[in-house]
């Protein structure tokens, strides 16, 4: 039992890491392009731009095909509700 605890909450620290570390990244190329970026290829926006309901901003091409196959935001993992 403790071996299974003990893996859950390396997953659960290791998510929580990369988190942060995106949205470190996200920060910084925000501050070195002057704009908000895609918070999912960290891309300057261009094209269609959604809004997810979570308020993460993405491409209309990073999450269309994400969207096919999963109802969930692909960052915070929120479940999305009557399209976006």
């Amino acid at each position: 039992m403790g071996n299974i605890l003990t893996r859950i909450i390396t997953e659960v620290v290791n998510w929580m890491a990369g988190m942060a570390m995106a949205d470190q990244l996200e920060r910084e190329r925000e501050r070195q392009h002057q704009g908000p970026i895609c918070n999912l290829c960290f891309g300057i926006f261009s094209g269609q731009i959604y809004r997810l309901q979570c308020n993460h901003f993405v491409h209309g091409q990073c999450i269309e095909p994400w969207l096919r196959q999963f109802r969930r935001c692909p960052i915070c993992h929120q479940a999305i509700r009557n399209g976006i």
